[in-house]
């Protein structure tokens, strides 16, 4: 279970005994790489957060690669645990329309990455010093919710919907959109593209006869 107690004022210790002290340490580190990159985070700094002795830290995790990976591993559980996206929600026998369909899912997207711990892994991403930080993220959760959503959209496609043949680049391509607008976006201000937006951007790549009719996926309000 990950624990919410992380402190905001900097060199503040976790204090709640009641936290046992491997989650107390990966509390502590996820608190220190909110406000600096991996490179910058030493072990004493986490301890110090924590609120224990380097040797509790040590017996723990051998070096920071094991904690940062406890990190990560602790956010996409968070993630995994979080909201559920079912593509075959809402509809009669799973008959969804095809709008439906994309309306969910980019409904799903927008509260997902607007949660802290799906910005938080992003950010652990984008530094690149995390080796297990992409792999991870994507084993766990861009991978088996894109796959969910593309058996979906090839059933319909079967039953006569007309979808383009490359279902799965269009997804990974929009899941794309959604990480640069998430890591652009700021904590505390509104969404730069609304769900039903982002639903027809999506339908449109989707049911287009040609690329040239597609539209762009830069295509965003401001």
């Amino acid at each position: 279970m990950f624990h919410d107690t992380i402190p905001i004022g900097a060199g503040e210790a976790l204090a709640p005994a009641s936290i046992p002290p491997r989650q107390a340490l990966i509390d502590a580190a996820r608190a220190e790489l909110r406000t600096r990159s991996p490179a910058q985070v030493t072990m004493q700094d986490v301890a110090d957060r924590a609120g224990l002795s380097r040797r509790t830290l040590y017996n723990q995790f051998a070096d920071r690669d094991c904690l940062f990976d406890a990190v990560v591993q602790a956010l996409v559980a968070r993630i995994d645990n979080g909201l559920h996206f079912d593509p075959n929600d809402g509809g009669a026998k799973g008959e969804l329309a095809l709008d439906d369909v994309l309306f969910a899912f980019a409904d799903y997207l927008l509260k997902s990455f607007a949660g802290e711990a799906h910005r938080e892994i992003l950010a652990l991403i984008a530094t690149g010093q995390i080796a297990s930080a992409e792999p991870a993220y994507r084993a766990r959760i861009r991978d088996p919710l894109s796959v969910r959503l593309e058996r979906r959209l090839l059933r319909m496609a079967l039953r006569g919907v007309p979808i383009v043949p490359n279902v799965g680049e269009e997804i990974d391509r929009i899941f794309s959109l959604m990480s640069a607008l998430a890591a652009a976006d700021g904590k505390d201000t509104a969404p730069l593209i609304s769900a039903s937006e982002l639903a027809t951007m999506f339908c449109n790549r989707l049911t287009a006869s040609s690329g040239e009719d597609r539209v762009p996926l830069q295509a965003v309000r401001g």
